[in-house]
């Protein structure tokens, strides 16, 4: 591998770790508000207004018109309902579970993305992997604790996420082909006026003096771990880019520990190694068919 493509690689892997950080704060920022009593349908909302509002901005200034270009438009509103979706029960996940909790639930998405990617991309799933999401599943149950201690709504809103979330990865797949800023464009725009007809039935009440920071955080990090990510993607192989999401649930159980004194016991991490290890040789097998 010569200097520059090295370069250029750990670039990614550092806009990765980066992002999948955000991401985690985004979620803080997120089970915050929640706490306050606003509704995770008003969370998407500003999460996608004040991510949308710079990043038009900025192609307003520098006149990329060209990235917005639609070149698969079923595909890309599919992505942005489920996305928007997603972003629903991602942040309802989050009020009702511990963070860490809630993400090694939404974890299991990498289990569900095969699965999907059969049936929208006609990809064929062998023997191994099938094997090997069966076991990550199994991490899922081991993790939930016995007799499923978790909060059965946040565990539900969690699973949906993570299916969502599966879906969104696949739609990715197949949009490859088109600008990755404008692909981020079109979610934004689409989930904040999706978002916005649902404010009658959500709406809580304006940030304040004491919230408005939150959510300035909720759009910044979600922004910027979205433009990092979509980076990362371009300059490293997705084999070295996967598994720095499990950096996560790192951030995760961090904050739990110190905001809230919540230690995860013995089954969540035992069921994190499954989920996690599952998920590694997925894609060592995938790498070994590609």
């Amino acid at each position: 591998m010569s200097a520059t493509r090295g370069e250029r690689v750990w670039l990614g892997v550092a806009c990765a770790a980066a992002a999948y950080g955000l991401f985690a704060v985004q979620s803080l920022a997120a089970k915050l508000l929640a706490a306050q009593g606003f509704h995770p349908v008003e969370l998407g909302f500003w999460r996608c207004a004040l991510s949308l509002i710079p990043l038009a901005l900025w192609m307003v200034r520098a006149r990329r018109w060209d990235l917005l270009r639609i070149i698969k438009p079923r595909l890309l509103t599919f992505r942005v309902l489920i996305g928007i979706t997603n972003l629903w029960f991602l942040f309802a996940a989050m009020a009702l579970l511990p963070m860490a909790d809630a993400t090694i639930v939404i974890m299991s998405n990498v289990l569900l993305a095969p699965l999907l990617a059969i049936v929208f991309l006609g990809e064929r799933v062998g023997w191994h992997r099938w094997t090997a999401i069966v076991a990550g599943f199994g991490g899922v149950v081991l993790a939930a604790g016995p007799a499923w201690a978790m909060s059965p709504a946040g565990l539900a809103c969690g699973l949906v996420c993570a299916a969502l979330m599966a879906g969104v990865k696949v739609s990715l797949r197949g949009l490859r082909d088109s600008p990755p800023l404008g692909t981020a464009f079109w979610f934004l725009a689409g989930g904040t006026v999706l978002s916005a007809m649902a404010l009658p039935w959500t709406y809580t009440a304006l940030p304040s003096a004491s919230t408005a920071p939150l959510f300035l955080l909720i759009g910044a990090s979600g922004l910027v771990g979205q433009i990092l990510i979509c980076f990362a993607f371009a300059r490293a192989p997705a084999s070295l880019i996967a598994p720095w999401d499990y950096t996560g649930l790192i951030w995760a159980t961090a904050f739990d520990v110190v905001l809230w004194g919540a230690v995860p016991g013995w089954p969540f991490f035992s069921g994190a190694g499954v989920i996690a290890t599952a998920h590694l040789y997925i894609l060592h097998r995938e790498r070994r068919r590609a």
